[in-house]
């Protein structure tokens, strides 16, 4: 389960935070899908993104939680917000 922008999105095993939302038809910026352009960098509140989905981001981005929403698991995030929030 992950609550964006304070709903809430069931989540599939093996999905990623980016898959979750876009099967929900929610609105998040997206291109690659492999987390090489940052379209989709999202900012965890609750969870741990993993090393790999931080890849690439500023240490300041890493340091507050932001991640690549494209190749981050749904499991290890809980509250997620856009980037900006």
């Amino acid at each position: 389960m992950i609550e964006f922008c304070g709903e809430n999105y069931e989540s599939k095993p093996s999905e990623t935070v980016l898959e979750t939302l876009l099967r929900h038809k929610v609105q998040v910026g997206y291109s690659c899908m492999q987390g090489d352009c940052l379209s989709c960098v999202l900012r965890c509140v609750e969870g741990t993104p993993t090393a790999e989905s931080q890849e690439g981001l500023t240490r300041r981005m890493q340091r507050t939680g932001h991640f690549k929403a494209c190749v981050c698991p749904a499991e290890l995030v809980q509250v997620v917000t856009r980037a900006g929030g």
